[in-house]
Parts: structure tokens; sequence; C-alpha cells
């Protein structure tokens, strides 16, 4: 079986030192093909050079990470992990699009998995370059409806936020529910979901759901506290939670 071809972008010589080390000596399939340290020097290289994979810093003195990305237009030809420091918004747009990335400082275990994640994933670069496409858009608006990119049967399907009517957990899975009647079963947590989709749309009514402000029709105002939905679905709201979704309710 021929290596996973690898590249590294980041500023700090360290870092890429670091990174070829840990990923070399978590898998004999891995070849470090180059490494660059900003990003008209990686764009140049990689224009030239055939990879499977690529590690990519996204704060650099010279531009983003992101910006790299979008020199290659709608041709990306590799897979992408980002590594990162903790930025909650850029973390949460590459979450949102079912992208992959590690935090800095990396943990040899956490490389490991994402390392056999890319190599056991099986997609079309159709679905790759849509996916980065849903990033860019995510990170380019912030206060637009994003879309969340989902792992359905042998595709990723993206589904806008406000057309999510709501979030239900299911054990280890939570199945999101559109306002067209559609369901999807997703492995991310509740947790998870709540992070990345918008506080001005979505409420957490309960432990184990989340419920959509838009398709909201009316709620109860005695106790137990009941929602009615658009659809005509009915969700209770646990006493914990009462007092601030009621406020939240009352100020739509």
């Amino acid at each position: 079986m021929s290596k996973l071809r690898c590249y590294i972008v980041d500023d700090e010589r360290s870092g890429r030192e670091l990174l070829g080390k840990l990923l070399v000596s978590v898998s004999d399939a891995v070849e470090i093909v180059g490494t660059a340290a900003d990003i008209e020097q990686a764009f140049n290289e990689l224009s030239e050079t055939e990879i499977d994979l690529l590690f990519l810093d996204i704060q650099m003195p010279k531009g983003n990470g992101f910006s790299l990305l979008k020199k290659f237009e709608n041709q990306l030809p590799f897979d992408v992990i980002f590594v990162t420091s903790y930025q909650e918004y850029a973390i949460q747009a590459i979450k949102s699009s079912a992208l992959d990335y590690l935090l800095k400082p990396v943990d040899r275990q956490e490389l490991s998995e994402a390392l056999l994640r890319a190599q056991n994933l099986i997609q079309s670069r159709e679905t790759s370059r849509q996916q980065f496409e849903n990033l860019f858009k995510n990170l380019e608006n912030e206060s637009s409806s994003k879309k969340i990119a989902i792992h359905h049967n042998d595709t990723v399907v993206f589904i806008p936020e406000n057309e999510m009517e709501f979030i239900a957990a299911a054990g280890r899975y939570c199945s999101i529910n559109t306002s067209s009647g559609a369901t999807y079963t997703t492995a991310r947590s509740l947790k998870e979901m709540e992070e990345m989709l918008s506080k001005n749309y979505f409420m957490r009514i309960s432990h184990s759901q989340l419920v959509n402000c838009l398709y909201i029709k009316s709620y109860s105002k005695g106790d137990p506290c009941f929602l009615e939905l658009n659809s005509g679905k009915t969700f209770e709201i646990s006493r914990r939670r009462k007092h601030e979704i009621l406020q939240k309710l009352k100020s739509q």
C-alpha cells in the first residue's frame, strides 16, 4: 500500500519539526514530502507537488491558512487537517463543515485518530469541495444562516440551520429534524450541536432537546410549561430552564 503523502504548513519551525516527528512516529504509512513557513511558499510548492493530506496552521503572520485554500479555488487536490490554537469561531466553522482539526499542542493519540480518519474516509473530491465552500461561507458571514455538514450514509448533507426545526439527543447520537419533515442522524453530541448553532435561533429547552425559535407557535404559562411548534409537535421545558427560556421568548 502506498504511503500517505503529507505536507505541513506552520510559520514556526519548531511546530513543523514536532508535527513531522509525531507523524512518522504514530504511523509508518506516512511520508512527509515537504513543509512551508508561509502561504506563498506553500502555494508555490503545492502547485507542483502531489500530496494526499495537508496539515495546515490557521494563524500565520503573512495570511491565515484559509487564504491558502482559497488560492486553489475549486480545484483542491488534497484533504486538509487544520492545526491551530483554540479560536472559537474558526473552530466552530470547521466543525460545521465536517472537516477535521487538531488543537495545539498536538496530542499524539488525537493525531493518530485524525490520521486514521483521513486514511479510512472515502469520499469524492466533489464532496470535499462543497465542504470547503461551506467553510468559507460560514467564516465570511457569521450572522447569516450557515449550513451544517452532516455525514449521512455515504454522503455529506448540508443543512441550513434555519431549516432545522428541532434536534433531539438519542443515546450517543442526535436526530436533526427539519421543517420539511426530513430527519438526519449524526454522531455529534447535543452539546456539540448547541456550540456550533446560532444562539439567535436555537434554545436548549431540556437536557435532550434543542428547539429552533423560528418554529415556535405557542407556549403555555402554567407548570409544567410546554412549547408547541408549527408542525404540531410539543415539548416540555425543563423547570431549571423555564425562566431563562420564557424571558427569551418574550423578547422575540
